[in-house]
């Protein structure tokens, strides 16, 4: 039984890194099943959770007039029927942090306006053996300048080195957030902002995240940072000066609420 219709998601916006609509599951002891995943809704009318074809991208939809959401729904039949798909989190705004900043030409990068619908992706859940039910998100909370590279070495040198500074970017930068469906509690678990550029390019960047939750009823989040600074002496091969850059890594959170 199919559990909803979605559109698929697209590049969530002021980012470079690949997402897409991929779903997870969790089932409680008592036989209720939760499914969660992303879709598509537009900016601006009456939301459509269950798959909105003005913003399916190839279709005769315009992306660029949506935004990405987590979305979940739950079975108590055993999958025979779901219920209609309902955003995990509440909508919001992103936070623009870090403007104006100065061209290289010497022209202004001012604060998007408006600063634009805050997007989530790769959403995780998971239920404790007495029912509770957290779902877990990267939230696009926030929107700052990042400065490109204009020129450096071919990969894979050019990832880590950049021999001459380009103009200034959006960058959207994320937390980590976990609701309870139980109560529509949810809370920023992540201690700073996630940059998703920092280090590699941003290519590949939190395909997989995971959430479970124990008998305590305490949540164990895991996803991917690339905040902390590492020094490498040798990176693909090459051998460097020891040169500290930003490198990705599992982080965890944990909570009840």
């Amino acid at each position: 039984m199919a559990v909803s219709p979605l559109t698929d998601t697209d590049v969530l916006k002021n980012t470079a890194f690949r997402v897409n609509s991929f779903p997870a599951a969790a089932a409680a002891p008592s036989g209720d099943l939760y499914a969660t995943w992303t879709t598509e809704i537009q900016n601006s009318g009456t939301p459509n959770y269950a798959g909105d074809p003005a913003c399916a991208d190839g279709l005769g939809g315009n992306p660029a007039n949506c935004h990405s959401v987590a979305v979940y729904s739950n079975s108590t039949n055993g999958g025979d029927t779901w219920t209609a798909a309902a955003p995990v989190f509440t909508p919001g705004v992103r936070t623009p942090l870090g403007y104006p900043v100065t061209q290289p030409g010497g022209d202004t990068l001012n604060a998007p306006s408006p600063s634009g619908a805050v997007e989530q992706v790769f959403p995780a859940v998971g239920v404790s053996p007495a029912g509770k039910v957290y779902v877990g998100a990267y939230s696009a909370d926030a929107v700052s300048p990042w400065q490109t590279c204009a020129a450096g070495p071919a990969a894979p040198e050019g990832r880590i080195n950049c021999t001459t500074l380009g103009s200034y970017v959006h960058n959207a930068r994320l937390d980590y957030r976990v609701a309870d469906l139980n109560t529509g509690v949810a809370n920023v678990v992540s201690t700073h902002l996630i940059n998703t550029r920092n280090g590699f390019g941003g290519g590949f960047f939190g395909d997989y995240t995971d959430l479970a939750v124990g008998s305590d009823g305490v949540f164990h989040a895991l996803w991917t940072d690339s905040n902390d600074v590492q020094t490498v002496v040798r990176f693909y091969g090459l051998q460097f000066v020891p040169t500290p850059i930003h490198q990705e890594d599992v982080v965890t959170g944990t909570g009840s609420y």
